[in-house]
């Protein structure tokens, strides 16, 4: 592997999903870290718990190739975990949305799934890549 992808774009996945998570704290006016009663507003609390994962896939693959066959099965981990929480996530997201926005988020979970299918398959079978 190249530097780049060991660690340029680990380090861009982590910016990113940073930027992404502070744009919901301003989004939501930093009423996700103000202690109430109810939650403000639960989709801002899925696009932040979206991006705190896709953080974890990034710190992953920035540390994990250090520890050969461990730390690629952590890698995988990881990413399986970020994409069924994303397609639980956006299979949540489908309550009181017009039809087309349904339609849209019905097909990002799908593929959300079919993502964490396939790396499933290929962390028991590592030698079908």
């Amino acid at each position: 592997q190249n530097v780049f992808s060991r660690t340029v774009e680990p380090l861009i996945k982590i910016i990113l999903c940073v930027a992404g998570m502070f744009s919901e704290c301003f989004s939501a006016d930093w009423l996700l870290f103000i202690k109430e009663e109810d939650v403000s507003d639960s989709a801002d609390w899925q696009h932040f718990t979206m991006y705190l994962l896709f953080v974890i896939v990034g710190i992953c693959d920035l540390i994990c190739p250090r520890y050969g066959k461990i730390g690629r099965t952590l890698s995988y981990m990881s990413y399986v975990s970020a994409y069924m929480l994303e397609s639980a996530l956006f299979y949540g997201h489908l309550h009181g949305r017009p039809i087309l926005d349904m339609q849209c988020h019905m097909l990002i979970s799908y593929s959300g799934l079919a993502v964490s299918t396939t790396l499933v398959y290929l962390l028991y079978n590592p030698s079908s890549i």
